[in-house]
């Protein structure tokens, strides 16, 4: 299935293992043939230590190649620091992933819905318009 040793590493929440293969040179957006991402996987097990060794190597904050972003699965995992910290790192709350849904369409959480509308930027957009209703 294609699954990298940083990918287990990060799916196992193994923080220092993952500094110890970024620093040796490893692929931080290495995919599984599904395109899980070792981000991605972290994000949806909410593994808050192995997400930010992750982001000091500049992952892929957008839509990966299976159609949907580590936001997506952070948002879904219900945890709140992990939103927090990918929100903080560049992650746009405004991208849709394959089923056309927006990360604040993925939950019903208050706390996470007001931390992405902080994150929609200047005036309204679709974005902001979805989280009012």
């Amino acid at each position: 299935d294609g699954t990298a040793p940083l990918w287990i590493a990060s799916q196992m929440g193994h923080s220092e293992v993952v500094r110890v293969m970024l620093l040796r040179g490893a692929d931080r957006d290495a995919a599984r043939n599904d395109g899980t991402t070792a981000l991605l996987k972290a994000a949806n097990k909410g593994y808050n230590d192995v997400i930010e060794e992750l982001l000091k190597f500049s992952p892929t904050l957008g839509i990966l190649k299976n159609g949907t972003s580590a936001l997506h699965a952070a948002v879904l995992s219900g945890n709140i620091k992990t939103v927090a910290l990918l929100l903080e790192a560049g992650a746009d709350p405004a991208l849709r992933n394959k089923a056309n849904e927006l990360p604040a369409e993925l939950t019903k959480n208050e706390r996470i819905l007001h931390l992405l509308r902080s994150k929609e930027g200047p005036g309204k957009n679709e974005f902001g318009s979805i989280l009012d209703r």
